[in-house]
């Protein structure tokens, strides 16, 4: 039913230093290509050190401070991940893996991932005097 995910910043490599916000934009669109209407779907965002490591940040379309959809109607397919300071804050610096996943609201469709695995580095804070 979709294919892809536009990314913006980088889809490669997020590179930030520890303690830092960012978000993460996101365009789905189905197999033809067309921005895809989330309307009753559920977009997931996870962070972690490999595959097989437990979550270390999660986000859901659940709380919409977290991930937010862009009104449907004028702007399907759109939505933000919001990553605030305190989600970062207690990383140790080094290489995470993320991801997103939707859950469509249909039946017999289940949880797939739309953002293949992709590098989040975190950096060790510098501070200067």
């Amino acid at each position: 039913m979709w294919t892809e995910v536009a990314l913006s910043p980088d889809p490669n490599r997020i590179s930030i230093p520890r303690g830092a916000a960012f978000d993460v934009a996101l365009l789905v669109r189905d197999a033809d290509g067309e921005p895809l209407d989330l309307t009753g779907h559920k977009l997931y965002f996870t962070v972690r050190h490999s595959e097989v490591e437990p979550v270390v940040v999660s986000k859901t379309t659940d709380d919409p401070l977290q991930v937010e959809t862009a009104d449907q109607e004028t702007n399907p397919g759109e939505a933000t991940i919001h990553v605030v300071s305190s989600d970062t804050s207690g990383l140790t610096p080094g290489s995470y893996l993320y991801d997103v996943w939707l859950e469509l609201d249909a039946p017999g469709d289940d949880r797939r991932r739309v953002v293949a695995t992709t590098v989040l580095v975190v950096e060790s804070t510098v501070t200067t005097f």
